[in-house]
C-alpha cells in the first residue's frame, strides 16, 4: 500500500516546501524592487521612478504605483 510518487509530491513534499518556496519569491521581489529603486535614483527611470517621486512628495499611493504598474 502506500502512495504513488505524485501523491507524495502533492500531499507531503510541496506542503513542507511551501514556506521555503514563498520565501524565495519574497526575496526575489524585494531584490527586484530594490534594483528598480537604485536605477531610478541614478536616473535610469523605469519602475522605480514613481516610487522615488512618491517618497519625495510623501505620497504613499504614488509609492505603491511603482511596483504595481501595468505595461
Amino acid at each position: 500500500m502506500g502512495m504513488r510518487p505524485a501523491q507524495v509530491l502533492a500531499q507531503v513534499e510541496l506542503p513542507l516546501a511551501a514556506p521555503v518556496i514563498l520565501a524565495g519569491v519574497r526575496i526575489s521581489v524585494v531584490i527586484n524592487i530594490g534594483t528598480a529603486m537604485i536605477g531610478a535614483v541614478i536616473g535610469a527611470g523605469g519602475l522605480g521612478s514613481p516610487i522615488v517621486a512618491g517618497l519625495v512628495r510623501d505620497n504613499l499611493a504614488l509609492c505603491w504605483k511603482g511596483p504595481y504598474r501595468r505595461p
